[in-house]
């Protein structure tokens, strides 16, 4: 795989809210990404703005790509102010989806309440065809409070995908979308009229 990987020090800030882009880059899913990334950078205007409703809602995010291997694109979170979506490198033989679940366990462990954490915003971007043994790493994050209690999307991409593997991580089939429907993400977070 291409990408630069970064290594993620073991403690990081954990604090507020934070939104974990979980980008599928294998070789099946290498025409879209491009179109894909440039679809979460068109959402993120909409979700900043949602945070100013929310005085104390202090948002980071950052990227978790996967495909013969998994590396964040950067090497900590970044605050949606300065978030954008970069540093992505498609191809790779392997979508192995269970070596991004396992990075995510490791960030997800180390928000709690002490930590002044709040749950995080997960979004899965993928066709849903892992190539390891993603469910023995899925199984090992959902005994984790912060990820039982996150919001979890995920959205479809490339030729063929299967909602139902997206829908094991999501846990409710509505959560589970096509790409051109990521203005749910700040929808998610809109304030109740």
């Amino acid at each position: 795989m291409g990408m630069a990987f970064f290594r993620v020090p073991a403690k990081q800030d954990m604090s507020g809210l934070h939104v974990f882009f979980l980008l599928d880059c294998s070789d099946p899913v290498v025409g879209v990404i491009n179109s894909t990334v440039d679809a979460v950078n068109a959402m993120l205007p909409e979700l900043r703005k949602v945070t100013a409703h929310y005085s104390k809602m202090h948002m980071k995010a950052r990227v978790l790509c996967f495909s013969s291997g998994a590396s964040f694109s950067a090497p900590q979170a970044v605050d949606i102010d300065k978030f954008r979506v970069t540093n992505i490198f498609p191809g790779g033989s392997k979508c192995e989806l269970g070596k991004a679940f396992d990075m995510l366990y490791d960030q997800l462990k180390q928000i709690t309440p002490e930590s002044g954490g709040q749950p995080p915003f997960l979004v899965l971007i993928s066709n849903g065809h892992p190539t390891d043994n993603y469910k023995a790493s899925l199984e090992r994050l959902r005994e984790l409070q912060s990820f039982r209690c996150a919001r979890r999307m995920a959205f479809a991409i490339g030729p063929n995908p299967s909602r139902r593997m997206l829908e094991e991580f999501t846990g409710l089939e509505i959560n589970v979308r096509d790409i051109d429907n990521l203005d749910a993400i700040p929808r998610a977070f809109a304030p109740a009229p």
